[in-house]
């Protein structure tokens, strides 16, 4: 809710759609109950322990002080796993709902309603397209491209702008932040956050809307194996085959694909 709340401020969703979500959500959703807790230095990070996460979602993004690697990289799993899981749930939940109705043969208005509102929102051309942009992911994939992209948590967009997966700006109306990269003599943007939250449901609205990974769309419909998955990742960065290359490498080598079988506290959930 506090995502829907971000993008009605900064002009992303129309009114009408903000407000039906507002109306429809606690009717198809068991909701996770998130502990929003503020972060000023990596020693705040609760460790995931084991298989089973609190719902902790952080304020911000903070980068671990000098550690050795090995310390570094569990220090940002710890930070992001719980926000991704508690996305992926919510994103489970919605598409959970589209099936239920996909095999309805008459809607009733207020199920109606929730649908149109979630085309819009998905840019989906029929429930069944709805039900393949809304389908969750393995987490892992998740982690690998936001260590990736934000060098384990040490990026300036990571710490000063929430933004973990070197997500671009082009629309200068929104939170932005420059960089020192240009592209035929301009600067390039990245987006601004105002917490991992954020960030983490524009990425997954990102890979469920744009034309440039509907190959991983249709994949996400076939296997839910990470390595399969990435594979049809090369639009996402301008190095193409060796990005995917670099996020499988990192998925394999730490160990990324146990965290798609983590779940969420029972007890948050209702």
């Amino acid at each position: 809710m506090n995502y829907l709340k971000g993008l009605f401020t900064a002009g992303k969703v129309p009114v009408v759609i903000f407000l039906v979500f507002i109306l429809l959500w606690g009717c198809v959703h068991k909701k996770v109950k998130p502990v929003y807790k503020p972060l000023e230095t990596p020693e705040e990070i609760v460790p995931v322990a084991d298989s089973v996460v609190p719902p902790i979602v952080y304020g911000k993004a903070v980068s671990p002080k000098p550690v050795p690697l090995s310390v570094r990289k569990q220090k940002f799993v710890d930070l992001m796993l719980p926000a991704i899981l508690v996305a992926m749930h919510n994103r489970a939940e919605v598409n959970n709902r589209v099936k239920e109705l996909m095999n309805r043969k008459e809607l009733r208005p207020k199920e109606k309603l929730f649908i149109d509102s979630l085309m819009k929102k998905y840019r989906a051309g029929s429930i069944n397209d709805l039900y393949t942009r809304t389908k969750p992911f393995p987490p892992s994939i998740v982690l690998a491209q936001a260590a990736i992209e934000s060098g384990w948590g040490t990026s300036r967009f990571f710490t000063e702008a929430n933004n973990p997966f070197g997500m671009w700006s082009f629309d200068e109306n929104e939170k932005r932040i420059k960089s020192g990269s240009h592209r035929n003599g301009k600067y390039i943007y990245l987006r601004k956050f105002d917490n991992l939250e954020q960030a983490i449901e524009a990425y997954l609205d990102m890979l469920s809307k744009r034309e440039l990974f509907k190959a991983f769309r249709q994949k996400n419909l076939k296997t839910d194996d990470p390595v399969e998955l990435a594979k049809t990742l090369t639009a996402y960065s301008e190095r193409g085959e060796a990005y995917v290359r670099d996020v499988i490498a990192v998925i394999k080598k730490n160990d990324f694909q146990k965290y798609d079988h983590y779940k969420l506290e029972e007890g948050k959930i209702h």
